[in-house]
């Protein structure tokens, strides 16, 4: 079903949520489960191999199916779809707790709201179980914002959100669970994506160099493990730190391979 919402100032703003997906038949109807709450539900699938597709449909008001051009492209793709005031956005592996959707709810209807654009929501990761509470610590994000306020860039990967004249924004009080990575067959599946899709991403702050192939590898576990405490998180928080050291080596390598080796073969 598809819903485009009427909008009408003396009412309490309506709220619209997206959320992109890929595979996600573990997570997809938990994800859209919490989010009954808001007025307008949007998926955008990526072509999905399992049944994401078939589980979201009965949850969710409007579901496309849409080729992957890379994360950026594909949010801004589905806030486009958006037609409420305001605009919440979640990960299909994110949960929006109870008292987070009260808070969200409550928030909007003070009359304080008309004066923000945009508010930012902590996360708190889990990873094989185990929250992070020192490896990724103050995950504050922003989320909820006025439909029209901002936009991501077009990075395939890690893409940013980006302020579009907005005015002040706020902070939520309560958490957004992210349930990241459950083994280690999806967490070497995902760094395997995450770095060849960085690699692929020509831009001149990502050219190769052999100090960032060594640094910034040693730089990425000494700022997660040492620095953050990343010890405190047990054996998981030494897994991810290790983990984290590979993403930038194979990112790095990754693109060496794509624009060093060539020109080496041919000499």
């Amino acid at each position: 079903m598809e819903a485009t919402l009427s909008h009408n100032d003396s009412m309490q703003p309506t709220l619209s949520s997206v959320v992109i997906s890929r595979d996600e038949e573990r997570n997809i109807e938990e994800c859209l489960e919490t989010l009954q709450f808001v007025d307008e539900r949007i998926v955008v699938d990526s072509g999905s191999q399992d049944r994401t597709v078939e589980l979201a449909r009965p949850l969710a008001h409007r579901v496309e199916i849409r080729q992957w051009e890379g994360f950026g492209v594909q949010r801004n793709f589905a806030l486009s779809l958006a037609t409420a005031d305001w605009v919440l956005v979640v990960d299909a592996d994110e949960r929006v707790t109870p008292e987070l959707a009260r808070e969200i709810k409550h928030v909007l209807d003070q009359p304080e709201a008309r004066e923000l654009d945009y508010f930012q929501v902590r996360r708190v990761t889990r990873f094989l179980g185990r929250t992070m509470d020192h490896c990724w610590p103050d995950d504050w994000t922003i989320r909820l914002f006025r439909r029209g306020k901002g936009h991501y860039d077009r990075r395939a990967v890690h893409e940013r959100f980006v302020l579009d004249d907005a005015r002040a924004g706020g902070r939520l009080a309560h958490v957004l669970d992210h349930h990241s990575y459950r083994d280690l067959s999806q967490y070497v599946s995902k760094l395997d994506l995450y770095t060849r899709l960085w690699a692929e991403d020509a831009t001149p702050e990502k050219e190769f160099r052999l100090w960032r192939l060594v640094g910034s590898p040693l730089w990425a576990f000494l700022r997660m493990y040492v620095l953050r405490r990343g010890f405190l998180d047990g054996v998981e928080g030494l897994i991810l730190s290790i983990g984290t050291a590979y993403y930038h080596f194979m990112k790095y390598a990754r693109r060496w391979e794509r624009d060093c080796r060539p020109c080496q073969r041919d000499a």
